[in-house]
């Protein structure tokens, strides 16, 4: 009984990646893109052309966060070493190749064979990705390109 009254507040949990990209959402230069539900049936189809390309279908939600030019140095500095610190819940699996330059690779696992979150930084672009679903931790580190 417990569970069905609790059961809404998981759905509702924001990782926290997803809360630091909450909170830097409306901060001025900073730009973000949140694709869930409907959305994603336009936005997974342009996933095909990234290394994700395999495990697609298995995302249900996926964030974007970039600091534009008109960030601030400080909101800038504020925002990485938040990152830092939600980041530290993550496991890192290293720098990997993608189309924007190298980027470094975390992983939540929700379980030892199954990741709940993949989340992406370019620190050259300043550019914050996550990817939440059901992934198959095997299928998604097959995925990984070494540098």
């Amino acid at each position: 009984m417990i569970y069905m009254l609790l059961f809404p507040l998981f759905l509702s949990a924001e990782t926290p990646v997803q809360e630091l990209i909450s909170r830097y959402t409306d901060v001025k230069g900073m730009r973000n893109m949140v694709a869930k539900g409907p959305m994603m049936s336009m936005v997974r189809p342009m996933l095909k052309n990234y290394t994700i390309a395999p495990m697609a279908d298995h995302v249900e939600e996926l964030s974007a966060l970039r600091l534009g030019r008109g960030v601030s140095p400080e909101d800038k500095a504020r925002f990485l070493k938040e990152l830092r610190v939600a980041l530290k819940s993550y496991i890192y699996v290293g720098k990997t190749k993608s189309t924007s330059g190298i980027v470094d690779a975390y992983v939540h696992q929700a379980s030892a064979d199954t990741v709940d979150e993949l989340v992406v930084f370019n620190p050259e672009t300043n550019a914050l990705n996550t990817l939440l679903g059901v992934f198959p931790a095997s299928e998604l580190m097959a995925l990984k390109q070494d540098i």
